[in-house]
């Protein structure tokens, strides 16, 4: 009787236990997208100043990436990349070699941007600056 009793008990507790459900309630919690827009007007200017302009956009940034601000990054990249597309001709007329180094500079603020990476744009304002400081002898 006792195995009997034990099996009985253990029946009862199956059922039971198996007709208790979790209902899991869904919400739509998905947002519309935002509309925001990072469309910056096309810099223009020579390419020293251009150059400066970069150097103001780069500015404040590792800052907005530790701050999270997703629309001061977001927009230096947009305005980065415009200077960007504006400067590199200019350059490549001049003969001066320095595509290679204000791409890198460019590369070093999408990183910041794209991965969190605050050292990086810290990296785009060093070596803009030490650009700067040759750029008006060559850029003559």
């Amino acid at each position: 009787m006792k195995n009997s009793t034990r099996l009985l008990v253990v029946g009862v507790f199956a059922v039971a236990l198996s007709s208790c459900s979790t209902q899991i309630l869904t919400a739509n919690t998905t947002l519309p997208p935002s509309e925001t827009s990072t469309t910056v007007p096309v810099p223009t200017g020579t390419a020293l100043e251009l150059l400066a302009q970069l150097g103001t956009v780069v500015q404040g940034l590792g800052q907005a990436v530790v701050d999270g601000d997703n629309d001061t990054k977001a927009h230096k990249v947009a305005q980065t990349d415009a200077i960007w597309k504006v400067l590199e001709p200019e350059i490549r007329a001049s003969g001066v070699d320095l595509v290679d180094d204000i791409q890198r500079i460019v590369g070093f603020v999408h990183v910041a941007v794209e991965r969190k990476r605050p050292a990086e744009a810290d990296k785009a304002a060093r070596f803009l600056a030490l650009i700067m400081e040759t750029a008006p002898a060559l850029l003559k």
